[in-house]
């Protein structure tokens, strides 16, 4: 709403004016009390300036209390979009965690904030403030997803929408950061608190043992070890079945109250019974993973899209080149050429290959 923040600007001016006629008309005031003589009542200069002062002041007033209206409306305008402006913000910092995986995945704020120009033009219009908030956020999250899996390796596409997922829900408080950091870290101590309930040499090894005894210090499964050691073989099943995610969704447990409970539907949400997996399955987590992520931002987000040279080409600009990055058996060149007939190009397009003697062609093209 580019009027409104046009409006604001203007109301700044605006007010910074009134407010220095107000300063001059009391440097004005104070002046002429302090030069009067004589009786103040009697002073007609005085008394006709008093008297314009206050015309001035009060009209002055009224124009600044009109002001506050509109600036209150356009503070609640803005408000409106706070959710937008956390949620891209939060977005931001998960591109810049892939740094850490690989050292060529970098991009600029320029680069993101031309993205999200993008995503407000193309997310649908919706009167409904609180619908055309959630269109931004979904539109841009899924422009940034298409767009960074364009340059990442496809062994690191289902990470990076893990990233999207778990970002997202640590920022709307629906994700526990203790239960983030078990899951990629699991369990850090050197020693067992308490020895392994089973026989030794059966399932439950010292090393799964100590994950469980890791997960049970976590609020969120408090009591797990206790329940694993009064019924092994419920979860004896869930390490011995193939579709383990399955057995453990459908398992019944017994709260501290002694009722039945499912594991799937009423104790534990499914980044929950990820981290429990991780503990006895770890071989299972990367399907459950993709059911994580299916569940809380689509399965668009892990079926990244097929490569697009003319996406690719919309989006760029003449001041935005399109770099390829070739790896052994990649030749990209047919694909540009083939583009450059289907956008009538084809007689600009210069290839060359750079070396010795090339830099004056290169220039020259």
């Amino acid at each position: 709403m580019p009027d409104l923040a046009e409006r604001k600007s203007e109301l700044v001016i605006s007010n910074a004016k009134m407010n220095m006629q107000l300063y001059d008309i009391e440097s004005q005031i104070l002046f002429l009390l302090s030069n009067s003589k004589g009786n103040i009542l009697d002073d007609e200069v005085l008394i006709k300036s008093l008297n314009q002062s206050k015309s001035t002041s009060d009209l002055i007033g009224e124009k600044v209390k009109q002001s506050q209206k509109t600036k209150a409306f356009i503070a609640k305008t803005r408000d409106r979009y706070q959710s937008v402006g956390f949620h891209v913000s939060q977005l931001f910092f998960c591109i810049a965690d892939l740094a850490s995986v690989d050292p060529m995945y970098q991009y600029s704020l320029e680069w993101y904030i031309n993205l999200f120009n993008i995503a407000i033009d193309n997310a649908e219009k919706d009167k409904d403030p609180v619908q055309r908030t959630k269109n931004l956020n979904d539109t841009f999250t899924y422009t940034l997803y298409v767009n960074v899996c364009r340059s990442l390796f496809a062994k690191d596409k289902l990470l990076f929408s893990f990233l999207l997922a778990t970002k997202i829900m640590l920022g709307q408080g629906s994700l526990e950061q203790e239960n983030l950091t078990y899951l990629l870290q699991g369990n850090i101590a050197m020693d067992l608190d308490r020895p392994n309930p089973t026989k030794s040499g059966s399932w439950l090894t010292d090393k799964m043992w100590g994950e469980i005894l890791a997960l049970s210090k976590l609020k969120s499964f408090q009591g797990i070890d206790k329940d694993l050691a009064a019924t092994p073989a419920k979860y004896r099943a869930v390490f011995e079945t193939i579709d383990a995610a399955m057995a453990l969704q459908e398992m019944v447990i017994t709260d501290d109250a002694g009722r039945a409970v499912s594991v799937g539907k009423d104790r534990y949400t499914t980044f929950e019974r990820l981290c429990i997996l991780r503990a006895i399955r770890p071989d299972v987590c990367v399907p459950m993973i993709q059911t994580f992520i299916t569940e809380e931002i689509g399965e668009k987000f892990i079926d990244p899209p097929p490569f697009d040279l003319m996406t690719c080409y919309k989006e760029s600009s003449c001041t935005t080149p399109l770099v390829f990055v070739l790896t052994p058996g990649a030749a990209p060149m047919d694909e540009l050429f083939k583009l450059a007939d289907e956008v009538g190009f084809s007689d600009k397009l210069t290839s060359m290959s750079l070396g010795q003697g090339q830099g004056t062609k290169a220039e020259h093209a």
